[in-house]
């Protein structure tokens, strides 16, 4: 009965505390000092963190190349040519297309067609039936045709980075390839499937994929070189958006760094 009387009136003070405007009081500063915490301190480790702020607007020189007429599905080649005579080199579209990039073609039988994982390789063919390929095999075809050269430039996959990253990348001068989707439409999928060589799955292949070169910013607009529709500005939010949609896919050349995490936090690889 007591401890019951007990608990009924420390509820009772509580709540004649609390009605009455009581807060507990901040401790003096000293207690923080003691501790060794300091928020000004903290705040100030974490923008050191992020490194110089960034500029609020940059425009590469990146040249206009057009897949068209030659490869009407090689958007891949076409932007990774952009990208390599952004550098200085002498790139031809075909060259990397048919040289320098992983490729391979269907395999049709009377139950089903096979075909590569477009991570790995490019599907088909990009001057009549093909598809695509991703950042990996992007990144393969170029640190091949850098070795060529006897370049000490390699293609580092940053697929996951965010705005952020890709606006940090182009300020300190590095476009950047990345994957979206056509005139920056939703993303669409495929009627047409076929089976991966490695493991007989069934892929479904993206129906509108494009690839393209990122080569500046500002407050409202990223910079685009489209192999399909040439220089580009595009809304950020849209831009940003599609770019999301096709799972943060990009590639950019880059001094090989020892770790190329320290390049790039979050999942850089050299490929």
């Amino acid at each position: 009965m007591r401890a019951g009387i007990k608990s009924i009136l420390l509820i009772l003070a509580c709540a004649v505390l609390f009605g009455a405007g009581f807060r507990p009081r901040p401790l003096p500063a000293a207690a923080y000092a003691a501790t060794g915490y300091s928020f000004a301190g903290a705040l100030r480790a974490w923008k050191e963190s992020l490194g110089p702020p960034l500029p609020e607007a940059v425009l590469l020189d990146v040249p206009v190349v057009y897949q068209w007429p030659e490869m009407p599905n090689g958007c891949e080649a076409t932007a990774l040519t952009m990208l390599l005579q952004y550098y200085g080199f002498a790139a031809d579209k075909l060259s990397v297309a048919y040289d320098y990039i992983p490729r391979s073609d269907f395999t049709y039988t009377w139950f089903s067609t096979y075909g590569p994982d477009p991570a790995s390789a490019y599907a088909g063919d990009p001057a009549l039936f093909g598809f695509y390929c991703l950042a990996p095999a992007v990144a393969e075809g170029a640190n091949r045709y850098l070795a060529e050269q006897d370049s000490t430039l390699r293609a580092v996959d940053i697929s996951g980075a965010d705005g952020y990253v890709l606006r940090r990348s182009i300020a300190q001068g590095r476009p950047v390839v990345v994957w979206a989707t056509i005139g920056f439409e939703p993303l669409v999928y495929s009627d047409y499937s076929w089976r991966l060589y490695s493991d007989s799955s069934v892929y479904h292949p993206y129906k509108n994929l494009h690839c393209l070169v990122v080569c500046g910013y500002d407050a409202d607009y990223f910079y685009i070189r489209d192999p399909l529709y040439g220089a580009l500005q595009i809304e950020c939010g849209t831009f940003l958006l599609r770019y999301a949609e096709m799972e943060r896919r990009a590639v950019v050349l880059s001094e090989a760094p020892p770790d190329a995490s320290a390049l790039y936090p979050g999942g850089a690889r050299l490929s």
